[in-house]
């Protein structure tokens, strides 16, 4: 039964893919399963996934990092849109490429030894763009305690990239032409008032993408190679391997946001002198595909600290090999605490500006701390009512 059901071994230690009709036999996770009521029903646009957390997932004190769960999340997303986008079996296979990641936040700590288990769905789309929600739940074997650690919403589009092309190019023959194509299905048992409420999200999705792009393109620029700058800063290049690509060639989102975790960590480390964690990762918008055999670059800088918090941004570019030729990819904002010896957050070291630069950075990056407060204080304040 298990390896009819897709189930690799446990003890094993390999990653896992089951259907949901044997979680709903078993009675596995049953708080993914509480909260959809049919299967049948989502099953086409439903993912479920899940690995035990090892020894290389960890940072140095053994919470498991902060990319290896964005890389997971993004991965589960990408499998329910690309159900979703080739549900209609259209006579070319199409492709989905992640656009942008939702504002998020890590709630709880995931710790070596745990089972990671995410489920993601398609919960509305529109012919050119899918909204993909992902919730991931870590398992301790030994106290049996479940919790949800994260919950993500991810927006794709679908491209249309013939098998053959894929093969044939490579950064020496040139990249296969890509296009978001409008020719998306609608998703399957959605009320009346969840299409409302989806396109109510799509709407804001595409004013806030719109509202960030234009505060964006005063700073992430600005950030690179800036000598007026004396925040702590890191830059560094890493090429894009086939492991790294989807089959479209296209460089996974969830493996971006890992490499740029991992920038922005060290940033935190170098710092506040200690172990720090991601604490939230403001939204993600994806401009420019990376291919396979570019070259990711990426520049991290420290930009505002709060009492327990440091904010550091982030520009990533794509650099053709035969070329030369850069392209912006994408900006984000990742926030970390630090952690003491008992895994609890501490005071950090304030950074003190020093140049008109200086200030300007911290000063944006506090109007962004008391926006993100802002925010949080009133949806506490909407889930007490």
């Amino acid at each position: 039964n298990l390896k009819k059901n897709k189930v690799f071994d446990m003890f094993a230690f390999r990653q896992i893919f089951i259907k949901p009709s044997y979680f709903s036999k078993c009675q596995f996770n049953h708080r993914f399963i509480s909260s959809h009521t049919n299967f049948t029903n989502i099953y086409d646009n439903q993912v479920m996934f899940g690995r035990v957390m090892l020894p290389d997932d960890a940072n140095v004190v053994g919470n498991v990092h902060g990319g290896t769960i964005l890389q997971m999340i993004e991965l589960t997303g990408f499998i329910a849109a690309m159900r979703h986008c080739n549900k209609e079996n259209l006579p070319n296979p199409l492709f989905a490429a992640l656009v942008r990641l939702e504002t998020m936040d890590f709630l709880k700590p995931v710790h070596i030894g745990d089972l990671a288990s995410l489920s993601s769905r398609v919960i509305f789309s529109t012919k050119r763009v899918m909204e993909v929600s992902v919730e991931v739940c870590s398992e301790n074997f030994h106290t049996k305690e479940k919790k949800v650690t994260n919950k993500a919403t991810l927006w794709y589009v679908a491209i249309n990239t013939n098998s053959e092309e894929i093969k044939s190019k490579t950064w020496l023959s040139g990249k296969p032409k890509l296009k978001a194509l409008e020719v998306l299905p609608e998703v399957s048992g959605l009320t009346s008032y969840e299409i409302e409420q989806g396109k109510k999200r799509h709407l804001a999705m595409k004013d806030r993408r719109l509202k960030e792009e234009k505060y964006q393109m005063t700073w992430r620029q600005n950030i690179i190679d800036d000598q007026r700058y004396t925040f702590p800063s890191i830059q560094f290049a890493q090429l894009a391997l086939p492991s790294d690509c989807t089959p479209s060639g296209l460089v996974y989102g969830g493996v971006i946001m890992k490499i740029m975790d991992n920038a922005a960590a060290i940033i935190g480390v170098r710092h506040c002198k200690t172990n720090v964690v991601t604490a939230s990762i403001e939204a993600v918008n994806f401009i420019a595909p990376i291919f396979n055999g570019d070259i990711i670059l990426v520049t991290a800088r420290a930009a505002f600290t709060s009492a327990k918090t440091i904010d550091v941004e982030l520009v990533v570019h794509s650099e053709d090999p035969a070329s030369g030729e850069r392209k912006l990819s994408c900006t984000a904002t990742y926030t970390f605490v630090s952690l003491d010896n008992l895994d609890k957050t501490q005071n950090i070291p304030p950074l003190k500006p020093i140049t008109n630069e200086d200030k300007e950075l911290f000063a944006r990056g506090e109007r962004r701390y008391l926006e993100r407060k802002k925010l949080r204080e009133a949806k506490k304040i909407e889930e007490n009512k």
